[in-house]
Formats: structure tokens, sequence, C-alpha cells
């Protein structure tokens, strides 16, 4: 989404597309162009830089496959003229149209194929590295074949996904228009009634793209019902008419049921509300000392503890010198690996997690942002910690 010179909000299928997969990305989204000095995005990290260019290589790869089989290219190169210059090639029925810049009302964005069909109207079609074609996918070309059918041509009949593997896959618009429809006004009226001081609560298991460290943050700060595993819309509902509004009030709640919620469910909610109030590293440190064994968790569990990502570990992993094992605490399930001595030897220092966390990432991918969590999170016994352990971390992880 973009402001126009005339301060009039314009947005990209890709809005709406982001607004399904999350509705808080999509509000901080018009937060950030709105007060652009009160929030800044996460950087993208090295996987998403790479996936990003594989993206960019299987396009051009789709070209020259097209221009091979004799099929005429017309590409748009993005410019002031770029919208112009599509009219004109719509105008002369080229065959393919790669990259048309395409507008109407509060729509725009560059469609990556715009194919003469053989009624003369054209179809919309899309790379994506996928090897299934998402519904999100079709949302998007829904979009594209309204603003055409907007721009005054014939609403495209057929969608088509060129997948990661080769695969061309066919869609008829008007069997996903309906649900595209829907789509575009719930984010129209997100967009309508946006209050900057007003945020939606971010769905814990949805993709916040790059505002995923503002999601960790106010998910942990406002402790919503939403973070404990295994919950409904329906049930959280339910819990604040009873005047249970977080995990911690649901954990430590008295109540012995809540209206219209089944016993069952409500014993199994408060239940794994306990187990997350109490803390996983808590539970893990209490069977190390009971066991007298050195536990380092996994990378992934490492960088999550941390902050510097969102992204839950379906298994939460735990390196240790004892024997192999795996707790199952209600939805929660905890790894123990047996381990070499070597790599456990930072094993309850703030420098082993560092190290580990910072291994998520690798070398060359941790950026400033993740520094500053760092520094912001640490004690400073623990800084202190690090200090004295910088001889025993890799090269990488030292201050040049």
């Amino acid at each position: 989404m973009r402001k126009t010179r005339q301060g009039k909000l314009l947005f990209s299928p890709t809005d709406i597309v982001r607004f399904l997969e999350s509705p808080y990305a999509s509000w901080m989204e018009r937060l950030y162009l709105e007060f652009p000095d009160r929030v800044a995005p996460d950087e993208d990290s090295e996987e998403l830089k790479l996936i990003a260019e594989e993206g960019l290589r299987h396009e051009s790869r789709f070209v020259d496959q097209l221009r091979s089989g004799g099929r005429q290219v017309t590409e748009i190169v993005q410019s002031a003229n770029s919208r112009a210059e599509t009219l004109e090639a719509i105008g002369r029925a080229d065959e393919i149209i790669f990259q048309a810049h395409v507008a109407a009302d509060q729509f725009a964005g560059y469609a990556d194929f715009l194919a003469l069909s053989h009624d003369q109207g054209y179809e919309v079609w899309d790379t994506k590295l996928a090897r299934s074609a998402k519904p999100s996918y079709l949302i998007q070309l829904c979009c594209y074949a309204e603003i055409i059918e907007k721009m005054g041509y014939a609403r495209p009949k057929i969608l088509k996904v060129v997948l990661g593997n080769g695969e061309i896959r066919a869609f008829r618009t008007s069997d996903y228009f309906f649900a595209y429809l829907e789509a575009k006004q719930a984010f129209l009226d997100q967009m309508e009634a946006f209050d900057p001081e007003d945020s939606p609560i971010p769905d814990p298991r949805a993709d916040h793209g790059r505002w995923a460290s503002h999601a960790s943050r106010d998910l942990i700060t406002s402790d919503h019902l939403v973070q404990v595993a295994g919950i409904s819309g329906g049930q959280i509902k339910k819990l604040e008419a009873a005047g249970i509004a977080t995990l911690e009030a649901l954990a430590g709640t008295a109540l012995g049921s809540v209206p219209k919620l089944s016993q069952e469910s409500f014993e199994r909610l408060r239940h794994q509300a306990r187990l997350q109030g109490a803390g996983t590293e808590a539970m893990v440190a209490a069977i190390a000392r009971k066991k007298s064994l050195r536990v380092l968790p996994s990378t992934a569990v490492a960088a999550n503890q941390l902050g510097l990502t969102t992204q839950v570990p379906a298994k939460l992993v735990y390196h240790t010198d004892g024997a192999p094992a795996e707790l199952r605490l209600g939805k929660l399930r905890i790894v123990f690996r047996r381990n070499s001595g070597r790599m456990l030897g930072l094993a309850g220092r703030a420098s082993g997690l560092v190290a580990q966390a910072l291994r998520d990432f690798g070398n060359g991918a941790v950026t400033d942002r993740h520094v500053q969590t760092l520094r912001d999170g640490l004690s400073g016994d623990q800084k202190k910690q690090l200090l004295a352990d910088l001889d025993r971390v890799p090269a990488w992880m030292r201050p040049h």
C-alpha cells in the first residue's frame, strides 16, 4: 500500500493476501505508512532474500520458456509510462504481456502475465515457487481480474498459476471471485476503520512477515489468551465473557466451569495455560537439576527464547549428555537428544544460549536488529558471561 501525491490510499492485490494471512501485519503496514517514525519493520533474513531471488529466477526461466516455444512476449519495464505501455499492448492484442501495469479505483499492481486467450480476452497468470496452488494465490489473481474488468475490458475467465516444478494449473475465475470479493471487503473495512491506537491481536500461528518481532512482543505484553495452544476464537470469547482475558488469569482461575464451554474443553485449556505459564525453560531446568544433566537448547529453541524469532518449533529440542528422551506435556513436545561434551561446554550459561540462537541465523545473517534485541533483553550479569566466554564461541560471533 502507498499514498498518491494527492494523499489517496492506493492498494495492491498483495495487500489483500497479507490481510488474509495476518490482519495484524496488514494493520502494521498501515501504521508504518501513516507514522513511519513510530515503527520499523524487521529486516529480511538471508533465507527470505534467497527465496525472493529464486522467485525472480523462476519467473525469468518461464519467460525464456515462452519465447523459446515461439510465443510473443511483450515486457513492460516499470516506469512512469508503464501503465500507458500496458494499455497499448492490450490494444494491439499482444499475445503475452509480462509485468503488465494495471490500475482501477483503489487498486493497482503489476500482473506477472496477461495471456491472450482464444476468445481474444486475457487470462491472468502468476509464477509461484510452491508446488501446489494456495487459495491466497487465486484471491490475488482475482483482484487482477477485477482491475482489468474495471479498466473496461472483459473480466478474465481463466487464472493460471505456474508452479515451482514447472506445472501450470488453470482455474476458473468464477469459482473464486465471490470469495475474493468478501476478502477484499474485509480488508477495505479494516482500512476504513483504521485506528493507530487499536492494534489487532496477532495470531501466534499466522505468518506476520516483516512484523513478526512486533507480533511476538505484543503477545507477550498483552498475555492474550490466543497464546494458549489449541484454543479457538469461540473459546476465547466464552472465557472473556466469564472474566478470563489473559493466559495468567486462565491458569490461576478458581472457576470450576465457564458458561457455554464444555467442562472437558475448559479443564484442558486451563491445564494447558498452567503448563505454559510455568514456562518450558523452568520445566527443562528442573529436569536437568533432578537428573544432574547438562542441557543446551537447539538453535531454533534458543532463537525463540531470546525473542529473535516468533517461529515456535513444532517440537522443543534440547541437547544433553544424558539418555535420549521425549516428554509430552499437553500439546507441548519436548525432545532430549544426546550430544557431545564439546557442544555442551556452555550449557547453562547465557553465552551458550546466545551462541545457539546466532547459529540459527548463521554467519553473515545476524542483523543489527538481532543484536539490539539481545542487548535489550540480556541482564548485566548475562552480558558479563558473554564477555568472559568470548574465546569459547566461533570467531564470527565475536565483536569486531
